[in-house]
């Protein structure tokens, strides 16, 4: 039951993978583009999208 359980994980971790280069989609390049601003520029837009604590958590994500 484990083992069954491992290789089902290790097919879907593979098909995944085989998709993992495509590219981009607008707004997530928009996300990606405006998360690697300092801190401080983060919130000088007048429409923000979203809210200020994912534009603050995704600001430190793009370091990991």
């Amino acid at each position: 039951m484990k083992y069954k359980l491992l290789l089902i994980l290790f097919i879907a971790i593979v098909l995944r993978l085989i998709n993992i280069n495509q590219s981009l989609w607008l707004d997530e390049a928009a996300q990606i583009s405006e998360s690697i601003k300092p801190l401080t520029q983060l919130f000088d837009q007048a429409i923000v999208p979203h809210h200020p604590l994912y534009r603050i958590l995704m600001h430190y994500w793009m370091y990991l």
